[in-house]
Formats: structure tokens, sequence, C-alpha cells
């Protein structure tokens, strides 16, 4: 899944600000591991934000996003590796990749990417992979690129055991002699042996090879769309932009208690699958019976040199593509049940949360690593030290412990997800690869699959799969009835929703709303009514029943009125007064639709109603209970109420970072070394609902 990676004219703007303060300087003496990923993203409302890791970083009047986003990763790196240089990997909104070094005082300079040797190990492997490689995609998703072949649908399972793409041909991944203790790189198969295009609309047969030719940096510009993962700009569970990480083996030590046993990992059984159109189980995704595969090593170089900042392009990934084990040997994230113990020394809890921990798992891919929740339960994609691939695990949310979980094929890296959606009227967990789309029951099992290309634009909503090809604007995909179905997209609109019936709802930022059942006609437009005094604004959210839009008051552009409206019928429900502006990377929806923040402020979705937090809030994530804000290196909470938990503080060492939550407990990540721990939070007193 990616978008066009052509550079614009406003890329080479935003690189050549960054000349005051680079120099052209060798690799020599910069670390071969990435620190941090660098990220300038295209709002919908064609003003740029910039991102840090997974967060967003406060822009200085004058200065541009790249230029913040160097700081602000020094800044990080100085609480860890002070006085050192670091390597970051970055990426502009039109697609563009590069390898950079930071010095100890803030000097920035493009190096080359490390070079990949004929032949690596495990180890190198270990040491080479970089957090969060596949979060660099631009958020700016709309931008076609060139076009491709019709989707596919669901696919064999025995089809699943290919590599995700990341180099220009498929990578030979045949077993090795298992007595060779080095790794050979992968070899290359001709890119004509392609087979025909397949017919969208019937299942891959078993016994067609699969043979794809991604572009150079597919794994690199994996993108996840603007309204990617969320109703609102975010995930279901309310969190900011994913940013999806390749796995490491490395994960904290516990601390004082023993982790509690868990169950191996298993497949299950379906009683009945996600969707009508079953396939069959993927061959070499269980442990007990897949394939032994030797490890490769995927390394991609994209454009010319690294100098990418001044005008090329230059990017590299490293992808561990490691046999797998037998399920007896498959090594499992640490589980912590502690009662109410306190936090690792340096890592603090969100402020106006208690500094303690109901219970912990680790072992998760990356400090921006996504999850899933309902009421009862947790999702989280973790890192299987055996194998060197992802698996999905399902957790009890009080209690932490695995119910199920799913080992994926060493080779794929996900680029999306977890994300909880409806499929087939019943609650179903959903993440993407940049070639594949995974669901499974919330009972678990063999997944259901549908295939995709490295160049398409995969949007997980809460309300449902959308899917654009690139080069593509005038169609776009929902997943419904089990396969991928084609909708017409009116020129200009964004696809935001997938209803119940497999309608598709579309809309523009000039008040244009459309419900769309044909394939290549779409209805005339419902044009939205607008507060008086307004003109149409940014679109800010959907779900399968609700759409939110801004309108602006006359004569005042900082301001903006939210209203929303009922679906399928585009009804209008609740309006607000004129507050601060929001974007749909600042509306947060919680997840029973009652209340919202937008901005710096509080609303009431029932009844319009709202007020502000506090003058400084930055939305971060949304449970049923809470909302948080990161302000600098403080995480804000305030209740369902809108009411402030506490004001910001400098606190020592890291903060804990809300990924979502029940109506008792919060769920934040902390990085400890390569790794990152969930923590279970309790919820502050006088705030647990039953």
């Amino acid at each position: 899944m990616r978008v066009g990676s052509a550079e614009s004219v406003p890329a080479r703007r935003n690189l050549a600000q960054m000349s005051d303060q680079q120099t052209s300087a060798p690799s020599a003496g910069v670390p071969e591991r990435p620190a941090h990923v660098l990220r300038v993203r295209a709002e919908p409302d064609g003003t740029e934000s910039a991102w840090l890791d997974d967060q967003p970083v406060m822009l200085t009047p004058g200065t541009s996003p790249h230029q913040s986003l160097i700081r602000a990763a020094r800044r990080a790196s100085d609480r860890t590796s002070p006085g050192s240089v670091i390597r970051v990997i970055g990426s502009t909104p039109d697609g563009q990749t590069f390898h950079m070094a930071i010095g100890p005082d803030g000097r920035a300079w493009a190096v080359s990417p490390p070079p990949v040797p004929a032949r690596v190990t495990p180890k190198y492997v270990e040491n080479h992979s970089a957090p969060a490689v596949s979060a660099l995609a631009p958020i700016s998703a709309l931008t076609p690129a060139a076009a491709e072949p019709a989707l596919e649908q669901p696919v064999a399972a025995e089809q699943v055991e290919a590599t995700e793409p990341a180099v220009a041909a498929e990578p030979d991944l045949e077993p090795a002699d298992e007595a060779d203790d080095a790794i050979p790189a992968a070899s290359v198969k001709s890119p004509s042996a392609a087979t025909a295009p397949v017919d969208p609309n019937v299942p891959v047969p078993v016994d067609i090879p699969e043979i794809e030719v991604p572009e150079p940096d597919a794994t690199l510009t994996a993108a996840v769309a603007a309204l990617a993962e969320r109703p609102v700009g975010r995930p279901a569970n309310g969190f900011a932009k994913t940013t999806p990480s390749i796995p490491t083996p490395a994960r904290p030590v516990p601390r004082e208690a023993r982790p509690a046993p868990r169950p191996a990992d298993t497949d299950g059984s379906l009683a009945k699958n996600t969707a009508e159109k079953a396939v069959s189980k993927i061959e070499g995704d269980d442990e007990t019976d897949g394939p032994r595969r030797r490890d490769v090593l995927l390394g991609v170089a994209a454009g010319a040199t690294a100098m990418a900042l001044l005008g090329g392009g230059a990017a590299a990934a490293y992808i561990a593509v490691r046999r797998h084990e037998h399920r007896s040997v498959v090594a499992t994230p640490t589980m912590q049940r502690t009662g109410a113990n306190a936090l690792p020394t340096g890592i603090n809890a969100p402020v106006g949360l208690p500094d303690t921990f109901a219970w912990s798992v680790g072992g998760l891919v990356g400090q921006g690593s996504t999850i899933a929740t309902t009421q009862t339960q947790v999702f989280c994609t973790t890192a299987n030290t055996a194998t060197g691939g992802m698996r999905l695990e399902a957790l009890d949310a009080t209690s932490g412990e695995r119910q199920w979980a799913y080992s994926l094929p060493a080779a794929l890296v996900v680029s999306s997800g977890p994300t909880m959606m409806p499929i087939g009227g019943k609650p179903t967990v959903v993440l993407a690869t940049p070639t594949r789309i995974f669901a499974w029951p919330t009972t678990g099992g063999s997944p259901t699959v549908w295939k995709v290309t490295a160049k398409d634009t995969v949007t997980l909503t809460a309300s449902g799969v959308i899917v654009q090809k690139s080069g593509d604007t005038a169609h776009a995909f929902v997943l419904y009835d089990g396969a991928l179905a084609q909708r017409a997209l009116p020129s200009g609109s964004t696809p935001v929703a997938v209803l119940g019936d497999g309608s598709l709802v579309a809309a523009t930022n000039d008040g244009r709303a459309w419900r769309i059942t044909d394939p290549n006609n779409a209805p005339v437009a419902t044009q939205l009514p607008a507060p008086a005094g307004t003109t149409p604004g940014a679109f800010l959210a959907a779900t399968a029943t609700l759409l939110v839009t801004a309108f602006v008051p006359s004569g005042n552009q900082k301001q903006a009125m939210v209203r929303s409206f009922t679906l399928p019928g585009f009804t209008p429900q609740t309006t607000t007064q004129p507050l601060q502006a929001p974007t749909a990377a600042t509306f947060l929806l919680s997840p029973d639709q009652t209340w919202a923040v937008a901005g710096n402020t509080w609303i009431d979705m029932t009844k319009g109603k709202s007020h502000v937090i506090t003058a400084l809030w930055s939305p971060l994530a949304i449970s049923p209970s809470l909302t948080w804000a990161k302000i600098g290196t403080s995480v804000l909470t305030a209740d369902k109420t809108g009411r402030s938990l506490g004001a910001s503080t400098d606190p020592t060492g890291q903060t804990a970072l809300p990924r979502g939550g029940t109506s008792e407990l919060t769920f934040a990540v902390a990085s400890q070394g390569q790794s990152s721990t969930l923590y279970a939070l309790p919820m502050p007193a006088g705030n647990t609902e039953g």
C-alpha cells in the first residue's frame, strides 16, 4: 500500500529550508540503526504537520516542519544517547524518503543508507531492523500513482506465504541448507515470470503461482491513508496515526514479579468465517507444521543517493525474514500480572493517572504500536522472536491473560491496524500489510485474507475497510459480502465510511456528501445543510452511523461550528457554537459517539454543548471515559465531561503514551531498549465506571 512518490515543488521547498543547518558529510561514525522516524504529513485542510515517531511535534513560527523535527529528534535522543551522533529516517508529504545524521550540536546532514552485505547473520538482522520504518508513508494518500491491475479478491490461503514486497522483484524464499550458519542474500526472480492479471471478481486459484514486482521502495512507502485507522483521523480506539514497526527480538526484562505462564500460539478453528467467501488456512502460518525457512535480509535502496534532503531520494529498509519454528519453541512476549505494582523507574503515568499498573505485556513492536480495544478485549501486535515476524495477540482486558494469538508469516510487516470494525455484521479485528488484509473474529481462528498491491491505499476505519487503487481516482473498493466490491467515487471526494449494506460514504470539504452503491455511477450529491451564517469547512469524522463536518462562520476563518449528521440519511443532529477550528487530525470521537474532543474543546455530541478543556491541548487519544493530550514531554488527562485532571508537568524520564482503554483501565505503551511494553493503568479515583 503506498501512494505516488514523485517529488513535488512543496517537497523540494521543504527540503531546501533545511540547508541552513546541513552540510555534506560522510557516513563514518553514524550508527546504521535509525533512532527515530521523521514524517511531514499533509493535512486535509492543506497545512503540514510534523511527527516524530508517532507523536506530533509543535511547529515554531518561522521554522519549517523538517527543522522542527530535527530539533525534536535531537532532544529526544539526548535523553537516551546524549552526546552521540544519531541516524534518522524521514519522509516528505509526497513520498520522498531520506536518511540523515544529527550530531550532538543539532547539526544535520544527509547520509547514505547502510550497505547490505552479501551474507548476513541473524544478529545483523537484529542490529539493523529499524523501528517504525514502515511508518514512513505520507498521510496525504489520495495522490495517485501509476495505474495497477484490478484488485484481487480473497486469496487462497496457500499463497499468503509469498514475501511482502520490499525489493524490485520477488525474492526467492525457498528453504536453504539448514546447516548453513550464514544467511544468503535474497535472489531475484525475473519480472517476466509474472502471471496474467487475475479477474477481480474471482478468488485466486490455489494453483496459480504468485509473482509481484513492486517498486523498490514499496516497504518504506507502505501508505496508510489520510483517514486510515480512525473514524475521525484516528483508529477506532482513538489513538493518533499508527507507526507500524519492523519487529525486533529485544524485549524488556520484567522487574519483580515472575512472568505468568502463557499459552502457546494457536490458530483455533472458525465456527463460521467472518466473511461469506471463506478461504482455507494459510499454509505455513501455523507454527506447528509450517515450513522451515532460512533467514533472509531484504535491503532496499530507493532513489539515487541519500542526499534526499537536497532534492534526491534515498531510503533503506530491513525486513527480517526468518524460518518458522515448531510451536513448542516459540518465544512469547513477557506478561506480568502485578495487581497494583509501581511503574518501572523512569516511566511515568499520564498526569491524573496513578503511577501503578494492573498488568503489563512486553514485546510490542515499537512505541508506536497500535492497539484495538473492546470493553473486554485488547488486541496488539508483538514480536515473535522465534520467527522474526509478528503476531496478533488477543488479551483479556481485565487480567491481561492471552486468549489467543496468531503468528503472521515472517516476511510480512504490519502497516496498519489492528482495528476493530464490523464485517458481515460481526465484530472483527483487522490488520493490513502492504499486500494483504487479514480479518479475524474476536474469538480467534484462521483469518480471512484479501490480496492488494503495494501501491494500493488501504484505509482501516471503525466502519469498515476501504481500498483505493493507485491511479484510479474514479473508484474505491469496500470490503463487503466477503469481497472487495467496487464503488464509484465522485471527483474530488474522499471515501470516509462503509455502511452495513455495503454503501460507500464519500465527502468533500465543500459540504457535499454521497451514499454510493453502484460500481460505476455515483448519485447526485447531497449538500449538507449549513448553520446560518456559515460556509462548509473541513470534513472531520465518519462512522457507520455518523458524519461530522466543520462549518466556518463568515468573517472568522479561525473558528468553526461542528455539526453532526446521522447516516445514511445525512440528517442534521447536533451543532456547536463557534470554537477553535479543528481538523480531522485534531478531532477525536469517543467509542460510544456521545462526546468528542475538537482541538482544545470538549463537545457533548448529544446536545452540541462545548467548552475549552485547557488553552493548550493537542489531542492524542480517547477512551470511553478519558481523553489525553501531549504538551511538550507531559501527557495530560481529561475525563468524559471535559474536566482536566491535572496541569502540565516536566516529568523526569518518559511518559507512557495512552493508546485507548476501557471504562476501567487505560492502556499505555512505554519503550525499554528496543522493545515496548503495554501497561494497563487503573482509572483515577472517582472516575471508574461500571
